[in-house]
């Protein structure tokens, strides 16, 4: 369910940063790329213990939350979206120097994103609401540990307050990081 909550919340964000014009840029898994990340099952695909109805939607973005035309959507092979993947050439053509990161798992790609996009020297945000994990501690766990070395992790309504604010840097248009956890 926290998941779903998750969704519904991206898709507030998603709205107001169509209504300012902000690039939005979605990654997801490559199906039945041979790759073990994620502690998934060694073998031809890691999905492979999943059942056919399940791998299918595996890497699905889910129609709520679904890309609109001039969303870029890329593939990637592992957790991070930098890893491998044009992004960060996107982001530097379009002069792009803050990221808000939403989706899952907050343990995994998420925090993997962010721990790369800092060492890009990115200026990284995590909303709260837009994020989720298999487990609450997991979740919690990983909001603290970004938040006091990688990134400002705001609430929703920050975030929004930020796109509309066109400020440069997250922290001045939402909260101090430690008041967000």
């Amino acid at each position: 369910m926290d998941g779903w909550e998750a969704i519904d919340r991206t898709a507030e964000l998603l709205e107001v940063a169509r209504g300012r014009e902000v690039p939005i840029v979605y990654l997801h898994g490559m199906d039945d790329f041979p790759s073990h990340w994620g502690g998934r099952p060694k073998g031809p695909s890691n999905l492979a213990h999943l059942p056919v109805e399940l791998r299918a939607m595996a890497n699905q973005i889910v129609e709520e939350i679904a890309p609109q035309p001039g969303d870029l959507v890329l593939e990637k092979e592992g957790p991070s979206a930098f890893h491998r993947t044009p992004l960060q050439d996107h982001l530097v053509y379009l002069g792009v120097d803050t990221l808000l990161v939403v989706g899952e798992s907050t343990s995994g790609c998420v925090r993997a994103t962010v721990v790369d996009g800092t060492s890009l020297r990115y200026k990284m945000g995590v909303v709260e609401e837009c994020v989720f994990d298999r487990t609450e501690a997991c979740h919690a766990i990983s909001l603290l540990d970004m938040d006091l070395k990688y990134a400002d992790v705001v609430d929703l309504e920050a975030a929004q307050r930020y796109l509309n604010t066109g400020s440069t840097a997250v922290a001045d248009a939402v909260m101090p990081a430690a008041a967000a956890v």
